[in-house]
């Protein structure tokens, strides 16, 4: 950077920060928006999961469960309680 203003002058070094500065406020907030639609979806799909759950645990207690419910409600409580998948 010292060599670019030393060689040009102020005024160039300056454009060229703020053309330096412009891309990485660009790339950060392109990333920003990613993550933002990948927390979005990891909500969804969160949400949905604790929506099945609770409709498997509904038909448990209504005694509606069949083997198959039983089943899918232990894989579920087993995925649920995998270290990372708090919810």
């Amino acid at each position: 950077m010292d060599a670019i203003r030393s060689r040009r002058g102020p005024a160039l070094f300056l454009l060229f920060s703020a053309g330096v500065h412009a891309a990485a406020v660009r790339k950060l907030a392109a990333c920003r928006g990613s993550m933002a639609n990948e927390r979005a979806a990891l909500l969804r799909e969160r949400t949905q999961l604790a929506t099945a759950i609770r409709h498997l645990v509904d038909a448990v207690k209504l005694g509606r469960a069949t083997d198959t419910l039983l089943a899918e409600l232990a894989t579920q409580e087993t995925v649920r309680n995998l270290p990372g998948n708090r919810a």
